[in-house]
């Protein structure tokens, strides 16, 4: 050994090139002939290359082919190119050797999500959405989703900015392999930014109520409100300035009547929010459980809103969740089922829902024995991403009641059937970074049916009520952003309208008796407006605006000035100025032919002035105090029963009256005090002092729902994601009644009768009201999906809150005077209820 000579720095350089020769000339001719070959034909030439390659049969089978032509001339990286398509990798072993094994998971995933403003809770059009240490960034479209794809694993700080709103950033976001996680990100106006300023005053956000800082957001807030049937109107009703009967989806805001508050969803109006209108609207057509945000405006309206002037519910439906596309809810008052399906280019969203007769009676008053409520709702949703700029949504909302009764021990019958269609496309725009639209095109149709006898007193009635109509909308809203400090709103509203009306009524037994009203109006409804707001000030907006209405089946137009004002008089203190003049017209689906009326009225009248303030305390909670005025002119003529408004056919109860106002005058003053909503520790607590009255016959005389004092609270408790506990109470003065007195007259004969005298309107009051109500909620992580379980209690307490008088008991007394006892009514007793909702 000792005689052999190292090689030649010559021969290692000569025997390294031609072995690399050698390998590169095999790899080439692998490399040309290698796609559509089996696998392991290839492999076995990479072997001869000179790679030392190990597998097994159970990974590279026989019938693997190789799908692509390998660019690479080095037989390693020409390995992985062969492989990755067929969802092999090659891996580095010990001692030279390269392990051919199954690819692991996609080390990538995706970012989704949406930007909201934190004062408005309102879509941030163009903002743009960056990852720490990456050059991926995206930004939102018009309804404020934005969407991030093939993104490494691993944490990163989201990073957002958008014109007129400070950044902000959300540290530690993970971003699991082959997962997409959903993110909701609010960001703060800057102090000048006039087009987040909130210059309307009495404006609730409830789901979204100034969460400024919270990033995850959604309609979770909501679970905490004990409601019956997790009814979206009830959230509502917790409000101050808000007064709703137990039995009723329907509210009245700050002493005004129900249909003057109007109910809007994903931008369309709904003319009848509820179901079984005719019978006490037990519910409303909206599934809360697929609101996303819920925004109530108690005064001070700016000019796009019009027509109305109680209040408005703007309601907005949620994106669908990647994780649970599916929804499957059973309880004890009604049935759902949903899904939502989210895609790259947009989404979709039904929920459908339904009621069990047998658990609705002890839901509504006319739970009595033979009657037979049904009713379902059906919406519908999808929204396409037609481009970074415009977002196109698809809209559906159908809604059918059915109530049959039939009177045990008399002869009452009434076979009613209502149903309510919507169908509208809803296009937001972004122009250009200054200028944005919202266009609605909207057509429907209502159809309300109630037949039967009505036996108020022992001569049976015949009642034939069937009307409809139909109608089609064009709404288009156009903000311009002229500069930090300047903003333009315009926009217009056209709604041609045709209606059918039918009313029968007379005596059973009597055929001449029978008569028939058969209006069909029809028209169109039209306005426009614009606004102009400023930011005039450091920290003082205004918004000065007109609006024109007019109504071609009333012969009737309106012109209604408004001016709103925000003056932020500290760091957390805001001030809110609205005054103006509202006017509301006769729908033309509301003419009150049961009663004998067969032309409409000129539009209501409401001239307004409302105050809110509302203050930021340092350790979290929040106080508001609201105080309004309205003086109402031009007030419609309106019917009511005196005593029991529960009625089948309420037009043919003796207690029928016509309340035919000068004038009205609705004023009061409501303090709202609540806790930081990002605590575990939820609450509001509030009181309200109030005065609704109708001028009539030179006398001020109380609303039916008027109530001086009224307060409520929410307390609610969450452990992490599991577990919520939640307490609810409500009081307030008792509703006006009529006092009933009686009086002995001596007939002829010289017997003795007593009958009723009834005193003045509205000038007694019931007993005072009190409920107490309570719910609790439990979570469950599911092998697939999540499962919750709701447990509510209506009037735990089980407290008798007298709710009107069915009728009346005379005694006259030895010395002639007659002793009155009315018969009350109450509204629910104790009502447990539970639901279980599965999400897939």
């Amino acid at each position: 050994m000792h005689g052999l000579r190292p090689p030649t720095r010559f021969f290692r350089t000569l025997t390294c090139g031609l072995l690399s020769l050698l390998l590169g000339l095999s790899s080439f001719a692998v490399r040309a002939e290698s796609k559509g070959r089996p696998l392991l034909d290839v492999l076995r030439e990479l072997r001869q290359a000179g790679l030392n390659l190990i597998f097994s049969n159970a990974v590279v089978g026989e019938k693997l082919v190789v799908t692509v032509e390998p660019a690479s001339g080095e037989p390693r990286a020409l390995l992985d190119e062969i492989l990755a398509p067929l969802g092999l990798e090659a891996r580095d072993g010990p001692g030279g050797a390269v392990l051919i094994v199954r690819a692991a998971a996609s080390a990538e995933g995706a970012l989704r999500g949406r930007v909201l403003s934190a004062e408005r809770g309102k879509p941030v059009v163009r903002a743009t959405v960056g990852l720490s240490g990456t050059e991926l960034r995206a930004s939102t479209r018009p309804d404020g989703t934005f969407a991030l794809a093939r993104i490494p694993a691993g944490s990163y700080d989201v990073i957002v900015g958008a014109p007129g709103f400070s950044g902000a950033t959300v540290g530690g976001v993970r971003i699991p392999p082959d997962t997409t996680v959903e993110l909701v990100v609010t960001v703060e106006a800057e102090p000048s930014y006039v087009e987040e300023m909130i210059v309307t005053p009495s404006r609730h956000a409830l789901l979204r109520e100034d969460q400024t800082r919270r990033l995850n957001l959604g309609s979770e807030d909501a679970v905490l409100v004990p409601t019956l049937g997790g009814d979206v109107s009830r959230v509502v009703e917790l409000l101050p300035g808000v007064a709703a009967a137990d039995n009723s989806a329907a509210f009245n805001v700050r002493g005004s009547a129900a249909r003057d508050v109007s109910m809007v969803l994903d931008g369309l109006e709904l003319y009848e929010p509820f179901h079984l209108r005719n019978f006490q609207s037990p519910f409303s057509l909206i599934d809360a459980k697929i609101v996303d945000s819920i925004d109530f405006l108690g005064g001070g309206f700016t000019a796009d809103l019009g027509d109305r002037h109680g209040g408005f519910v703007e309601l907005t439906t949620a994106l669908p969740e990647s994780d649970n596309r599916g929804a499957l809810e059973l309880g004890s008052v009604n049935a759902r089922v949903a899904y939502g399906l989210p895609t790259a280019s947009g989404s979709f969203l039904a929920s459908a829902r339904a009621w069990y007769p047998e658990a609705i009676l002890g839901a509504i008053e006319l739970g009595e024995e033979g009657l037979k409520p049904r009713f379902e709702d059906l919406y519908l949703k999808y929204s396409r991403h037609v481009s970074p700029r415009m977002v196109l949504s698809a809209h559906g909302l159908v809604a059918f009641d059915r109530l049959d009764y039939v009177e045990p021990d008399g002869a009452e019958i009434v076979d009613s059937n209502n149903s309510s269609s919507y169908l509208w496309l809803r296009a937001l725009r972004s122009w250009s970074p200054a200028v944005f639209s919202v266009s609605v095109l909207s057509v429907g149709r209502l159809r309300r049916s109630r037949l039967g006898i009505s036996e108020p007193e022992d001569d049976a009635l015949i009642v034939k009520d069937e009307r409809s109509v139909e109608f089609l909308g064009l709404k288009h809203d156009l903000s311009w952003q002229l500069s930090d400090s300047h903003l333009i709103r315009t926009g217009f509203d056209v709604r041609p309208l045709r209606s059918d009306y039918r009313y029968t009524i007379g005596f059973r037994d009597d055929p001449a008796s029978v008569t028939t009203i058969r209006p069909r109006p029809s028209g169109t409804s039209s306005a426009a407006y614009i606004a102009h707001r400023a930011a005039v000030l450091p920290g003082l907006a205004t918004e000065l605006g007109v609006r024109w209405d007019t109504q071609s089946y009333t012969d009737d137009e309106q012109f209604s000035p408004r001016f709103n004002a925000v003056w932020r008089a500290g760091e957390r203190t805001d001030l809110r100025l609205g005054v103006g003049q509202f006017y509301q017209s006769q729908r033309i689906h509301e003419l009150l032919v049961e009663d004998g009326e067969t032309t409409f009225r000129r539009a209501e009248l409401s001239r307004q002035a409302e105050l809110t303030v509302q203050h930021r305390f340092r350790r979290g909670p929040r106080l508001r105090v609201d105080a309004y005025y309205r003086k109402l002119s031009r007030v419609h003529p309106r019917y009511e029963n005196l005593f029991k408004p529960l009625e089948l056919f309420p037009e043919t109860e003796a207690d029928r009256e016509l309340v035919s106002p000068a004038r009205a005058r609705l004023r009061g003053v409501e303090l709202l005090l609540r806790g930081d909503p990002e605590r575990p520790l939820y609450w509001w607590t509030s009181y309200a002092w109030s005065a609704a009255e109708d001028a009539v016959d030179g006398r001020d005389v109380p609303r039916n729902w008027d109530q001086t004092h009224a307060g409520k609270f929410l307390l609610g408790y969450r452990w992490g994601e599991r577990w919520s506990l939640s307490l609810s109470g409500s009081v307030h003065t008792g509703w006006p009644t009529t006092p009933v007195s009686g009086m002995v007259v001596v007939q002829p004969d010289g017997s003795t009768v007593i009958e009723p005298v009834v005193g003045p309107r509205n000038t007694i009051r019931y007993s005072d009201y009190a409920r107490l109500d309570a719910k609790a909620s439990r979570r469950f992580a599911l092998a697939r999906g999540r499962l919750r379980v709701d447990i509510e209690i209506v009037n735990l307490t089980d407290r008798r809150n007298v709710c009107c008088t069915d009728d009346f008991t005379f005694e006259e007394l030895p010395d002639g005077s007659v002793v009155t006892t009315p018969d009350l009514d109450y509204w629910l007793g104790i009502t447990p209820s539970f639901n279980v909702l599965w999400e897939f």
